[in-house]
């Protein structure tokens, strides 16, 4: 079939999700994608659920924690996704431990 943005938009709507979409008519999802219409489409679907380490709940968990090493070594999920979506300023309160490395004897 050939595809153009009101078939595409006509075939999304058969869809209450993005997943369905996707695996229910991937060459209509891929033409979307390829041309930057895919947010367009799906634009009646709900978005997934929110983000499971949402920057409060990163503070909630930092704040039973004294360093960065103790907090990234029990939560390293939430961690990566404070830095990744640049809200690290909440991990500012732990102390930050360097590690050196034994000195080998010459």
């Amino acid at each position: 079939m050939k595809w153009n943005e009101a078939s595409v938009k006509e075939e999304a709507r058969k869809y209450s999700s993005r997943t369905e979409f996707k695996y229910g008519s991937s060459g209509a999802y891929k033409w979307a994608v390829r041309e930057g219409l895919y947010e367009y489409v799906v634009a009646h679907m709900p978005k997934k659920g929110g983000n499971k380490y949402a920057r409060q709940r990163v503070v909630e968990l930092a704040a039973n924690f004294v360093t960065l090493r103790d907090f990234v070594a029990a939560h390293p999920t939430a961690a990566s996704t404070a830095f990744k979506n640049g809200y690290y300023d909440v991990l500012d309160h732990l102390e930050r431990v360097r590690v050196s490395k034994p000195k080998v004897p010459e």
